[in-house]
């Protein structure tokens, strides 16, 4: 909504179609925009696991707890970019397992991260 930059009012309703789900439309993936599905699966530590584990990102997920408090979670998404910042969102208390494309997104993600921070950064004003 914050990037609409003009409103034309038409005489042409809008109308939902009749076998429109929205329950089965937006909430069966994880992901608002909805490109071509895809299953991954993310192994989180630390407070990471607590918070992941109660949550229902997909109707498809699968969670392992291991005996150190780790878990893994395997579920489908429907957009790289939603499933790159969440991940990143957990810090070190995420790691990608597969698949590797996913694996390779984060990495060059961090790498450019990291070029950002080489040089000492000026704060002054």
């Amino acid at each position: 909504v914050h990037r609409i930059k003009a409103v034309e009012p038409t005489d042409t309703p809008f109308e939902i179609p009749d076998n429109f789900d929205f329950e089965k439309f937006y909430n069966n993936t994880f992901g608002v925009m909805k490109e071509e599905s895809f299953k991954i699966k993310v192994e989180f530590s630390g407070f990471a696991a607590r918070y992941v584990k109660e949550r229902i990102w997909s109707v498809d997920q699968e969670i392992i707890e291991y005996d150190d408090a780790r878990i893994s979670l395997t579920f489908s998404a429907t957009s790289k970019e939603e499933v790159l910042s969440w991940i990143l969102s957990h810090g070190h208390e995420a790691i990608v397992i597969e698949p590797f494309w996913l694996i390779e997104m984060v990495r060059q993600e961090i790498d450019t991260m990291r070029g950002r921070y080489i040089e000492p950064v000026n704060n002054s004003v």
